[in-house]
């Protein structure tokens, strides 16, 4: 019988340590049910706590700038996972902060301290309202755009290719241009500007409740949620600088880590990223993070509505 017991604690020990795996950052965006996800960025609260119970149960979850600093120390990491957030979407506050708390999750928010309180908050929402939640649209659509005119021919049904060639259009233009863009598409379609309150980016006294009362950190993500390689170096400094202060500043410390909006990094906007960004800055490609990674280029997984056996293969899948 002895020898059967230490039989299985050792087999429950090489079972402990084949699942040390590479360790992991998770992006999240919203955890809502949305009328309409195109862009796959929602997890309904059900499934962030199945996801997140699976995530205790299969890791050890720590804070983004705790991971970074032992990669960076080259200390052991295997079998870590750190849950991040982009945007700041107010319903990660009323939906998300509560599992995070009742499961002891430690996670970071990273925030664009320029949309912060803005009824219209984001552009790509709105696009989306118009386009796939608006039932009645005019059939031609015409807008400037630099150096020519665009228009499209729409559906009454089956909007999906209008609607990702505006949000395309919109994606990289100059923040005047899309913010004027913006505003002749709501007059075109005769909808407010204003998002539903579930939609919204938090406010502030949103934002000091949700990193309260201390095992939710803050990061920056730009101030208006710009593709950094599309402006200048002045604009790029102007965007991540501000949102690294911006951000420090509803934290109440200095703010460390930093994401790209849309994950679009190009070698000049790294650059500028470590001008501010002291612990390190991440992406959007979904891959683990290995020792001796540029700290300024780090991967995320995008966690996505599937179940939570479903996320725990796709981890596993990366090392």
């Amino acid at each position: 019988m002895r020898g059967r017991r230490l039989l299985g604690k050792g087999l429950a020990l090489i079972r402990r340590v084949a699942r040390v795996r590479r360790p992991v950052i998770l992006m999240y965006h919203r955890i809502a049910t949305p009328m309409h996800d195109p862009w796959q960025i929602a997890v309904s609260p059900a499934t962030f706590e199945r996801q997140v119970e699976m995530l205790k149960q299969e890791r050890e979850l720590v804070p983004l700038s705790w991971l970074i600093d032992r990669l960076e120390r080259g200390l052991p990491a295997g079998g870590i996972a750190a849950v991040t957030f982009d945007d700041g979407y107010v319903d990660v506050l009323n939906n998300g902060r509560p599992v995070l708390e009742k499961h002891g999750c430690p996670a970071t928010m990273f925030l664009c301290p320029g949309l912060i309180g803005d009824p219209a908050a984001f552009w790509w929402d709105t696009v989306t309202r118009i386009f796939l939640e608006t039932p009645d649209l005019p059939e031609r659509l015409e807008l400037p755009g630099p150096g020519r005119r665009l228009s499209w021919t729409v559906p009454t049904s089956g909007r999906e290719a209008v609607h990702l060639d505006v949000w395309a259009t919109l994606r990289t233009a100059e923040a005047p241009v899309r913010r004027d863009m913006l505003d002749r598409l709501l007059d075109w379609a005769g909808i407010p500007a204003e998002a539903p309150a579930a939609e919204r980016c938090m406010t502030e006294a949103q934002c000091t409740r949700f990193l309260e009362p201390g095992f939710i950190d803050a990061g920056a993500h730009t101030m208006t949620h710009p593709s950094l390689p599309t402006l200048s170096d002045a604009d790029k400094v102007a965007e991540i600088e501000g949102s690294v202060r911006g951000a420090s500043a509803l934290f109440g410390r200095p703010v460390t880590t930093f994401a790209y909006p849309y994950g679009d990094a190009d070698a000049a906007t790294v650059r500028v990223a470590g001008r501010f960004v002291r612990a390190g800055a991440c992406t959007t490609h979904p891959s683990s993070v290995g020792r001796g990674m540029d700290r300024l280029r780090l991967p995320r997984i995008q966690a996505v509505e599937e179940p939570a056996e479903a996320l725990a293969r796709r981890l596993a899948s990366h090392g």
